[in-house]
């Protein structure tokens, strides 16, 4: 459906309408109507955060828990669908079904619910705002690609083990044997055991969520819950295909698409570790957020020196803009 069409329709409206607008305006209202089917059109659609514009979301086991839950709670606030999700230390990835209106709703509820989340936990209001991107997908295989770059992207960051056992993503719900997945959950509680005080110590959140929600021995909701599981095997329709897709390693012809630069001489969770011992040798601490711009200069040039990191990559860990990185390095 495009301009052509809505001319037509136009055309067809009440003549007293068009007295309104002049022929230079009718393809602006024609553009808009268009817009308005579009938006109101359901899609897959790619949300992300980018780490090189956003500082540490989940520097603990706490903070990941918490962004857990938070992704469950978005999700039964908006009419989306999750087909899958990785949250990593400094940014995130979903893959979303539904109207760009509801996908950036999400984008939104997500922004909002962590940011309250920041403010209780260290009594500061966050200073930046998560930078989300997101891309409309039409390209099946395009799809099937960047649903497996999303859940490989704890392993492209140094993870040691096979993605099913990352804990902060929907890494390990797919194609997975009925029997091993009730044993595996069967001891969880649901909802409907904790008390409405226990499920608000836990979820910071008085919203009535269904009560057959599960709860993993972590204290997050199990993302089984509430992923759409079944549809993400609609789409690879065999566990074969699955795992083709998931050996491919599309993530710098993704990376690319996505406009992230991807160049890197060491995995992120190695150089960040490296970073922060560094920096505890220059400067007998630990947290890189309490340096001043001439100290986390001094330790970009070390990173650099070491380790051949990237200038994106050093901005991504010192916490500065990569252009002025750039022009001292």
């Amino acid at each position: 459906m495009g301009l052509d069409f809505l001319e037509e329709y136009l055309n067809l409206c009440d003549s007293h309408f068009l007295t309104l607008i002049d022929v230079g305006e009718r393809e602006t209202v024609a553009r808009g109507l268009l817009m308005l089917i579009y938006m109101g059109k359901k899609g897959f659609y790619h949300l992300f955060s980018d780490g090189f514009r956003t500082d540490v979301l989940f520097e603990d086991k706490e903070a990941f828990i918490a962004g857990m839950n938070i992704v469950a709670l978005c999700f039964f606030r908006c009419n989306v669908s999750i087909l899958a999700f990785c949250l990593m230390d400094n940014h995130v990835h979903f893959i979303l079904y539904g109207t760009e209106e509801e996908c950036l709703k999400f984008r939104d509820k997500f922004i909002h619910k962590y940011g309250i989340w920041h403010s209780n936990r260290y009594s500061v209001k966050i200073l930046e705002t998560i930078d989300f991107d997101i891309k409309l997908m039409d390209d099946e295989r395009y799809i099937l690609n960047s649903i497996a770059y999303v859940l490989r992207n704890c392993i492209a960051a140094g993870y040691g083990y096979c993605v099913s056992d990352y804990p902060w993503s929907s890494g390990g719900l797919y194609f997975r044997h009925p029997e091993i997945l009730r044993s595996t959950t069967s001891s969880w509680k649901s909802l409907t055991d904790l008390s409405q005080r226990e499920q608000f110590r836990r979820l910071q959140t008085q919203i009535d969520l269904p009560q057959e929600w599960k709860i993993t021995s972590e204290g997050y909701i199990w993302p089984g819950s509430y992923v759409d599981i079944c549809h993400v095997e609609k789409l690879y329709r065999t566990a074969r295909s699955f795992t083709y897709f998931m050996g491919q390693g599309k993530e710098e012809e993704i990376n690319k698409s996505l406009g992230i630069d991807s160049s890197t001489e060491l995995p992120e969770i190695e150089i960040r570790e490296k970073a922060i011992a560094q920096c505890f040798h220059l400067f007998r601490t630990t947290d890189m957020r309490k340096l001043d711009v001439t100290k986390r200069l001094v330790l970009g040039k070390k990173l650099r020196k070491e380790y051949r990191c990237s200038v994106k990559q050093i901005a991504r860990i010192i916490h500065l803009d990569p252009k002025y990185i750039k022009e001292l390095l």
